[in-house]
């Protein structure tokens, strides 16, 4: 069957099951009781605009680095991003979060990604030390809270025995 508009396609399985070839299907009561506009919506010559992301420009500089990259190939099935996606994610945090320069937070970005031996870490290695540093960072939070608590609380300096 050829390409047709809505209106066509709903002609013809009409016609279709009225000569009972096919059983009227649900959908098409829904076509007859709200049929599609008749004309279609000008958009002047106009292609909708494209989708752009806040990091596309960093995946686009990670394969103009690492073209090899682009042929690694992708799990649809997973929440896990590819690893251009995850460097730019990685780079806007640091941007963002410590304040750093484009250069300065591809350098660190970089410098995270790879090992001592020049390998790639593995997305659960980057993973795991990242949340290492986040509980660091709760625990020296709980541990000055607790000292400052302790000073306070009857007199006696318990910051000594710690």
């Amino acid at each position: 069957m050829a390409k047709r508009s809505t209106k066509e396609l709903a002609t013809y399985v009409t016609r279709l099951s009225e000569a009972g070839v096919i059983k009227k299907p649900k959908w098409l009561q829904a076509i007859e009781k709200y049929p599609p506009p008749t004309e279609q919506v000008e958009r002047q010559g106009k292609r909708p605009q494209d989708l752009v992301y806040e990091e596309d420009e960093f995946v686009a500089a990670y394969y103009r680095r690492n073209p090899a990259a682009s042929l690694e190939p992708i799990d649809l099935g997973s929440y896990v991003p590819p690893a251009a996606r995850r460097f730019a994610y990685r780079q806007m945090e640091l941007m963002k979060g410590e304040g750093l320069s484009r250069a300065q937070s591809k350098a660190k970005a970089l410098k995270e990604q790879y090992d001592s031996k020049g390998h790639v870490r593995s997305v659960g290695e980057q993973l795991m030390e990242k949340i290492q540093e986040e509980e660091g960072k709760h625990l020296d939070d709980a541990m000055a809270t607790f000292k400052e608590r302790m000073k306070t609380s009857d007199g006696v300096d318990f910051t000594k025995i710690l």
